[in-house]
Order: structure tokens, then C-alpha cells, then sequence
């Protein structure tokens, strides 16, 4: 989420579902590549050289950009007033000008920021998911369950069970910014470090799994947290920031413990001493 949140705050949505949507252009792409990895063996950043998860870094990457090319206040305005000032080649075309005779009383520009990066997500989730099934229905497919298979769990029903966690995650975040106890604009830079860090956690056990080839596992310890403070907007038992402060500090610490016992479990497999201090001969 490091990559995502400077790109919503580029485009001051402030504390909406809006922001949710910018935030998880970058996080849905990479997880449905890994995801696609994990059931088919095959690990695709990219469908035809524009969509995948290294063009949505790109895109949140052009985003931050756009404040300092056309300043800070550059989504509040209109998006086809900015082409014709910023961009005027752009503006002497028949298709701009079709554009605007389709749009005679223009376009918020958030607006189409928003909807762009919600398509782009949707795309890849299909172009993702075809790929998925197109493997399960070739003659690869029975290659992948003897190589690859181990103790995965393969099939439809997996295949939604880990849908189910990448949609979760963003029902909670929707969640968190449509209650009536938004946090506030600074705020939601915890609340949303917090769900970076849910993220971060369930798509590294997903890799690891992959690797390992296991059954992926619900990190109950990393949603627990984000379930009780995202509650706590509607219930408003303790103060809001307050709650995602202390759901942050067990997201860091929990995470920093299952990654510690991850480097662990391969340095052991490997016979790599790690995390360990030998004295010297002379001492």
C-alpha cells in the first residue's frame, strides 16, 4: 500500500469508497497474478502488453506524477478543460472532439480517474480468471496435478474459497470509509496501513503455499484486527483512531512474526543459520 496511498492522496477523493477503489488497483492485480500462479503453475504480470499487475504499477505511478506536471489541484477541475489547457495536441483531434460533443457539459475528472482504475481492476480479475479456467480444462492441467498439485487445494471450489479473500479484503475497506464514524483524513492513512498490512500478510501465505505447495490458510490473525476496528466505526465502543492504532500494532507485530517464522522454517529446510549470533574461536 506504500505505492497506493500517496496515488489516492494525489487524487484527494478523501475518506470514500472512491479511495478504495485507487487503493486496490495495485493490490488486486498482484494478488489475482499470484493467485493464478498458484493454481496453474504459470505466473503472468502481463495480458498483451497492457494489462496485468506491472501496468497497474504504472498506472498508480502516472497518478502521482500528475501533481507535479499539472499541479495539486489538478483532479478537481474538469477532465476535458484540463486536455485542451495541458495537453493541446491532444485537444486538436477529431476524437477529442467527438469526446466532447458526447460529453457537451464535460467530465469530472475524479470521476474518470475513479471509473479508470475500477475497469482496469475488473479487467484483469476476468483476463485473470479466463486464464485460470483455460488451464483447468486443457491437458496442461493434469501436468500441473502431478508437478505441481502436492497438498494444494486445486479446483473450482478452492478457486472461489481464495477469491473469497481478496473480496473480503475489500468489503472490509469499503466498510471502513462508508460508516458513520469515518476516520478522518489523516486517520485513514492508519486504518489503511492496517489494510495494507492484511493484504501483504494472506498474499504471502499464498506465495509460500505456492512454493510449499499447501493449502492456502485464512490468516484469521491478520483479519481479526481490521474486523474489530472496522466494527468499532459502527459501534463507536472506543475512539476510532485509537482502535486503528492498536489493530496496526498487532497487524506489524503479527506480521513480523509470521514472516520471521517463514525465514525460519526455509533456513532450517535449507541449513542456513539465521537469526543467530556464534562466538569467535578467540572468544
Amino acid at each position: 500500500f506504500m505505492l497506493q496511498l500517496p496515488a489516492a492522496a494525489a487524487i484527494r477523493l478523501g475518506p470514500t469508497w472512491k479511495t478504495i477503489v485507487v487503493l486496490y488497483v495495485g493490490t488486486v492485480p498482484f494478488f489475482m497474478s499470484t493467485l493464478q500462479e498458484y493454481h496453474t503453475g504459470v505466473l503472468s504480470t502481463s495480458f498483451n502488453m497492457f494489462v496485468g499487475v506491472t501496468e497497474a504499477q504504472f498506472v498508480l505511478m502516472a497518478l502521482q506524477l500528475c501533481p507535479v506536471i499539472f499541479g495539486h489541484e489538478w483532479a478537481d477541475g474538469d477532465a476535458l478543460d484540463l486536455v485542451k489547457d495541458k495537453l493541446p495536441a491532444v485537444a486538436s483531434t477529431a476524437a477529442f472532439a467527438n469526446i466532447q460533443q458526447i460529453y457537451p457539459n464535460g467530465l469530472d475528472l475524479k470521476e474518470v480517474v475513479v471509473w479508470v482504475c475500477a475497469i482496469y481492476t475488473v479487467v484483469v480479475v476476468i483476463q485473470t480468471m479466463h486464464a485460470i479456467l483455460v488451464s483447468y480444462s486443457s491437458k496442461d492441467s493434469l501436468m500441473l496435478k502431478r508437478e505441481e498439485a502436492g497438498q494444494k487445494e486445486l479446483g473450482m471450489g478452492a478457486l472461489m474459497k481464495h477469491m473469497a479473500l481478496i473480496i473480503a479484503q475489500v468489503i472490509l475497506g469499503i466498510a471502513q470509509l462508508l460508516s458513520p464514524n469515518v476516520p478522518a483524513p489523516g486517520q485513514v492513512r492508519i486504518a489503511a496501513s492496517g489494510m495494507g498490512i492484511l493484504f501483504a500478510w494472506q498474499t504471502a501465505d499464498l506465495i509460500i503455499n505456492h512454493m510449499s505447495k499447501q493449502k492456502v490458510t485464512v490468516q484469521l490473525a491478520a483479519y481479526v484486527p481490521v474486523i474489530l476496528a472496522t466494527t468499532n466505526e459502527y459501534t463507536n465502543w472506543m475512539d476510532v483512531k485509537g482502535a486503528h492504532s492498536l489493530a496496526l500494532i498487532w497487524l506489524i507485530a503479527g506480521y513480523s512474526a509470521y514472516v520471521s517464522s517463514v525465514i525460519r522454517e526455509i533456513a532450517a529446510y535449507i541449513g542456513i543459520p539465521v537469526f543467530t549470533v556464534h562466538k569467535g574461536k578467540d572468544l
